[in-house]
């Protein structure tokens, strides 16, 4: 049992994933995902906050909240979390 090629083996599945998923985003909500790069600097960046888990969202990240149907309230983080920036 390797234990570290596992482990390296997750971490590339969730890279992977990441990147799919912000590719969806660039795909069906180009805007939103062109807000996001704007924010955070560049795509990994970008990529990385849309799977973190907010409070703002109850402890969903924007894809969740997405998926549930709150585009308005990722739209209010992500302009929130401009100005703070």
């Amino acid at each position: 049992m390797d234990i570290a090629k596992d482990v390296a083996e997750v971490e590339s599945l969730h890279e992977r994933s990441r990147i799919k998923a912000f590719e969806w985003l660039e795909t069906y909500a180009p805007s939103l995902a062109g807000a996001a790069l704007l924010m955070c600097g560049g795509r990994d960046r970008a990529a990385r906050w849309m799977c973190v888990k907010h409070r703002m969202l109850d402890g969903h990240s924007a894809y969740e909240a997405l998926a549930q149907g709150e585009l308005d309230q990722v739209w209010d983080l992500l302009i929130g979390a401009g100005k703070r920036t």
